[in-house]
């Protein structure tokens, strides 16, 4: 009875009783948001993106109200390589609805100061100012939420850029953006994006840049203007971008992929299948990766390794038409003109059936 005691001493509890309500404490725990949140930042600290993304769902659908489980959920969306669409109208419907007198307030804060600049001796718009900041000082907590609209709206403008006809859409969701904060680097970078698949490149490089300078340790940003700078034809700063993204995100394996890009374009091919083969490490599944490497060991008349990649790669996409074309060259090469021939009749159906030329 007393090494029961004991024990109950040691966990701050005083009978059995205590140790019921504690247990169920414990229990209710482990069944709520907070701590699904915690298991999916373990996760998410080890890269595993895919995994982390189920502890915020389940984290959110306990608490649907749960900003910061609904912002990591999306960084680890991004982190696996899938961007949700469906989770932006749900955070910013939930924030907009908490923050539509901040947002009405912010607007009124904009009118006054400009009254206050027109009529500078005029003391109502001076209080009406006032007013206005006290107000918000009073409901800081919904500041900061209307403060965190700015990055959903950054977030969903970077998922409607991939989509040429919302181009429109995503410009909308940045401007109302930079209103609410303007110094928010995310809102730069989903800017930089638009920018450049739109082929507004030097201005998407200008917005990456601002975002870097508002948040220096942003890998994300370094691996988007290095995408850039590729556009341009500047390799030498692509690859410098590439090298600060991987030093700050080892694991993202687009980053090596495109950088072994920069590095074939600048003549230096062994740098090039280092990188290619980095990239295809960290995602083993990573098509695009298996067929630039490909193309480097057949330019070095390594064919039967380029065989081997260019298979791969269509095993991993069937509708890859440039591996089919690839593929179809090296065979050449090796004089296997029937499987070329094969090849590039495959590769003119599905450039065919996805709309582009032959």
């Amino acid at each position: 009875m007393e090494l029961v005691q004991g024990i109950l001493a040691l966990l701050g509890v005083g009978s059995f009783v205590g140790l019921t309500a504690l247990f169920m404490k414990i229990r209710d725990y482990m069944q709520g948001a907070k701590h699904y949140f915690w298991r999916g930042d373990r996760l998410a600290r080890k890269n595993k993106h895919e995994e982390a993304v189920r502890w915020y769902d389940k984290a959110l659908r306990k608490d649907p109200g749960y900003i910061e489980a609904l912002e990591r959920s999306v960084g680890s969306h991004l982190g696996s390589q899938r961007l949700p669409k469906q989770i932006y109208p749900q955070a910013i419907e939930f924030l907009e609805s908490r923050t539509r007198s901040i947002d009405d307030t912010m607007r009124l804060i904009e009118i006054h100061q400009k009254r206050c600049e027109a009529e500078p001796d005029e003391l109502e718009h001076r209080h009406s100012l006032r007013e206005c900041h006290m107000f918000l000082e009073e409901h800081m907590e919904a500041y900061e939420m209307y403060k965190s609209l700015a990055r959903w709206y950054a977030w969903r403008a970077r998922c409607l850029a991939d989509d040429a006809a919302r181009y429109d859409e995503a410009q909308q969701d940045i401007d109302a953006a930079l209103l609410i904060d303007p110094r928010c680097a995310l809102v730069h970078y989903a800017h930089g994006y638009l920018l450049g698949v739109q082929g507004e490149h030097q201005k998407a490089v200008d917005a990456c840049t601002e975002a870097i300078r508002l948040k220096p340790d942003f890998a994300l940003v370094y691996y988007n203007r290095g995408n850039t700078y590729g556009n341009l034809g500047k390799h030498d700063l692509a690859i410098e971008d590439y090298t600060k993204a991987i030093e700050l995100d080892p694991k993202f394996a687009k980053t090596y992929n495109n950088r072994g890009v920069s590095y074939n374009k600048l003549g230096k091919y062994d740098l090039a299948i280092e990188d290619y083969t980095k990239a295809i490490a960290l995602n083993p599944k990573y098509a695009k990766a298996y067929n630039n490497r490909g193309v480097r060991y057949e330019k070095l008349g390594k064919y039967d390794l380029a065989i081997e990649d260019y298979t791969k790669a269509i095993e991993l996409d069937p509708k890859y038409a440039k591996a089919y074309h690839n593929r179809a060259i090296t065979y050449d090469e090796m004089g296997k003109h029937d499987l070329a021939k094969a090849d590039r009749k495959k590769a003119a159906e599905l450039k065919a059936a996805q709309g582009k030329n032959p």
